[in-house]
């Protein structure tokens, strides 16, 4: 008897122990997949410094400002300065050539979570050699203060408080104002537009319709489908666990049909990462109410040599009822960074406008004269 409660003892124990393993393992797990989503760090900047003293061509102006949740965010003003460097060269020759003016315009430029002014330098070189102001951010936060990034759901929130406090900086926002994302940038950008009308424009480069779909092709990419689902559920929780979020939440998509219709938006797809397919662009375009949207996207080996459109037919659910549409969507192909940069600053050139303060009649104070007042209105801003 003592022989059968002895092997019986084991066996539960044995069950415990490997029960604990499992659980064990997946905690493991659920931390492993989900720490370089709430955590993508840039490791060819790592080394870099969070704000630079000098940049190629420009002159850099620091300041900062309170973030969403209280914390300071690094930020500076990029403006064109000194000798040009190489890339700027490019870009004003491209203008010459096509007979462009100099830009007027301020551009939020965000590229990166972690190191964000420094990854968003080469944009800024393109844009303040086309005339335009450029205004970097670094939305993790001054001293990498914030420890999970949640690709724009959160962060997205800053862009009104670093409107507000560029306005602060330069005396008034008297030149309109548009953002530039890529890649985690365009996520935040596409979320961001809606807030703040001041935002005039929108150029967001290789965005994903949503998080939720962005993991899931990481995780087809790496393994069988089968375990994807497990590993998918696993992820998840510890994106919860770590940041309380959700892949389900981050979805830029969502945010398209808040875009205003009188805000221009450019979708481009470098087909550079999987993550950020031609197919999410597409989707994201059909589902903006902007009357001046365009879709962009580099050239493969299946363009030809002289092609400058690419024709897709796609089908999509519209509205609430997710009715389904086809659409014929032209693509506009481009060759090589400086076409892209080439037929960018034109877009940008056609596509921001300033929209000024409603202006309010002041009155003056009354003047008293030889018993009889005056009552004096001039046109002016408040």
């Amino acid at each position: 008897m003592a022989a059968k409660r002895s092997i019986l003892r084991w066996f539960f124990v044995s069950i415990a122990v490997v029960a604990a393993g499992i659980v064990g393992g997946m905690c493991w797990y659920a931390s492993y997949a989900s720490d370089p989503i709430v955590r993508p760090l840039n490791e060819k900047l790592k080394d870099e410094p969070l704000m630079p003293k000098a940049a190629a061509g420009m002159k850099l102006r620091p300041f900062s400002f309170a973030g969403y949740d209280g914390r300071q965010v690094e930020a500076c003003i990029a403006v064109q300065e000194g000798d040009l460097s190489s890339r700027q060269q490019r870009v004003n020759g491209s203008m010459v050539m096509q007979g462009l003016q100099p830009g007027n315009g301020y551009v939020l430029v965000c590229t990166d979570w972690d190191h964000g002014i420094v990854a968003s330098l080469p944009w800024a070189e393109v844009l303040t050699a086309a005339g335009y102001t450029c205004v970097l951010w670094n939305p993790r936060g001054a001293d990498q203060a914030r420890e999970y990034c949640t690709h724009g759901l959160r962060e997205c929130d800053d862009v009104p408080l670093l409107l507000n406090a560029l306005d602060k900086v330069c005396g008034g926002l008297d030149k309109p104002a548009m953002i530039l994302g890529e890649g985690f940038g365009a996520s935040l950008a596409l979320q961001a537009a809606p807030k703040d009308a001041r935002i005039r424009s929108v150029v967001a480069i290789d965005a994903y319709k949503t998080l939720k779909d962005a993991v899931w092709a990481d995780l087809e990419g790496r393994m069988n489908r089968m375990l994807c689902f497990p590993a998918f559920w696993l992820t998840n929780m510890g994106i919860s666990a770590a940041a309380d979020y959700t892949s389900f939440d981050v979805a830029p998509v969502d945010a398209a049909p808040s875009i205003s219709r009188d805000v221009p938006v450019l979708l481009v797809c470098t087909e550079r990462y999987f993550y950020a397919p031609l197919k999410d662009s597409l989707y994201i375009y059909s589902q903006l109410s902007s009357d001046e949207k365009a879709v962009w996207c580099a050239k493969t080996s299946q363009d030809a040599a002289d092609a400058a459109e690419r024709r897709i037919k796609m089908s999509f659910e519209k509205g609430k009822n997710g009715q389904m549409k086809e659409e014929t969507v032209e693509v506009a192909l481009y060759s090589g960074e400086d076409q892209l940069n080439e037929k960018l600053v034109k877009w940008v050139g056609e596509h921001v406008s300033f929209v000024p303060p409603k202006m309010l009649p002041t009155v003056d104070l009354p003047k008293v004269t030889a018993g009889f007042s005056e009552l004096k209105t001039t046109e002016g801003r408040p």
